[in-house]
C-alpha cells in the first residue's frame, strides 16, 4: 500500500470513528493503531483489531510524539499520514493528497496539508482562511493571532501526509508536551528540499476540545519551550502573539506570577502584539 496510516490513541471511543474513516478512504491505506495505555490495549485490539487493523501497544503513556513515531516505523507505506483519535477525514483525503505529493514533490521529501472543518460546542468553521503557501517562516504563520476565532492561520496534525524519506529526516519530538504538531512541521520546513503542497479542499474534520486531550491543558511551561526552539526565527509580532494566546493566557489560569512575568518579558523584548492576542490571553483568567 502506498500510504500508511498512524491514529494514536489513550482507548477514547471515538478511535472507532477515526478508524472507519481511514479505510473509507478511496486511496487503499494501511492502518496502525498505536495504544499509549496498557489498560486500554485489549478495548482497542477488540473494538477494530477485526477490521484488518494493526493495533500495537506502547510501554505505557510515552506520549503522542512517541506514538506516532513507533507507528510509523513499524508501517511500510511509501507516505504517512496522521490521524488524530477524536478527528476524521472525508473519503477523498488521501487520494487528493496522494495526488499532489506525486504530482509536485521535488526529492521525495514532501509535506501535504489539507483545508479542514473545526468542530467546537456544536457549531462547524471551515478554516485557514489564510492558508499557508510554502514561503517564508512557518512558525510565524502557525501562532500568529490577528483574529478572536482560531483558524485564520491552521496546519494540524490529521491534516498532513508526508514522504517516508521526510520521516526519516524528521522525527516527532517525544520531549514536547504540547505544540507538538507546530513543531514538527516548522522542523520539517526546515529541511533542504523539503516541499509544502496545500490541498485546498476542507478534507479533515478537527474535533476540539475532546475529553483528555492535550490542547485543554493549561502549561504555560511547555508553551514556554516550544518558544526558546523556535521563536529565535520568528517575527516579533509572531512571538509576541504567541506568548499572549498561550503562555499568559496560561500562567493565568494556573496563577503562576513567574509565568505571567516571563510572558510579559518577551512581549516587550517582541513588540506590539494584535489586540486579539491580548484579549484571548487576558482569557486565562478566571
Amino acid at each position: 500500500m502506498p500510504v500508511s496510516v498512524v491514529i494514536p490513541t489513550i482507548g477514547r471511543e471515538s478511535v472507532v470513528r477515526a478508524v472507519e474513516s481511514a479505510l473509507a478512504q478511496t486511496a487503499p491505506v494501511t492502518v496502525t493503531v498505536v495504544v499509549d495505555d496498557p489498560s486500554a490495549l485489549d478495548t482497542v485490539t477488540e473494538r477494530v483489531g477485526a477490521r484488518g487493523v494493526t493495533v500495537i501497544g506502547t510501554p505505557g503513556r510515552i506520549g503522542g510524539s512517541a506514538a506516532r513515531n513507533l507507528g510509523a516505523d513499524a508501517s511500510r507505506g511509501e507516505y504517512i499520514a496522521y490521524l488524530d483519535d477524536d478527528d476524521w477525514w472525508e473519503p477523498e483525503k488521501i487520494e487528493k493528497q496522494l495526488t499532489a505529493a506525486r504530482s509536485r514533490a521535488a526529492g521525495g521529501r514532501v509535506l501535504v496539508a489539507t483545508g479542514m472543518y473545526f468542530h467546537r460546542a456544536g457549531s462547524v468553521t471551515e478554516i485557514p482562511s489564510r492558508p499557508y503557501e510554502g514561503r517564508g517562516d512557518v512558525a510565524s504563520y502557525l501562532v500568529t493571532r490577528p483574529r478572536l476565532r482560531f483558524g485564520t492561520h491552521a496546519l494540524q496534525t490529521s491534516g498532513l501526509l508526508i514522504s517516508r524519506e521526510l520521516h526519516e529526516r524528521v522525527r516527532w519530538d517525544d520531549s514536547l508536551p504540547k505544540h507538538q504538531d507546530w513543531d514538527y512541521i516548522a522542523r520539517a520546513m526546515q529541511i533542504p528540499g523539503c516541499e509544502f503542497v496545500w490541498v485546498p479542499e476542507a478534507l479533515v474534520h478537527v474535533q476540539q476540545d475532546s475529553r483528555g486531550s492535550i490542547s485543554k491543558k493549561a502549561d504555560h511551561r511547555a508553551s514556554l519551550r516550544w518558544l526558546d526552539v523556535h521563536g529565535p526565527g520568528m517575527s516579533g509580532r509572531a512571538r509576541a502573539d504567541f506568548a499572549c494566546t498561550h503562555v499568559l493566557r496560561a500562567a493565568l489560569a494556573e496563577r503562576s506570577l513567574r509565568g505571567v512575568g516571563r510572558s510579559l518579558s518577551v512581549i516587550a523584548r517582541s513588540g506590539a502584539p494584535h489586540g486579539a492576542a491580548v484579549i484571548v490571553g487576558l482569557s486565562g483568567v478566571r
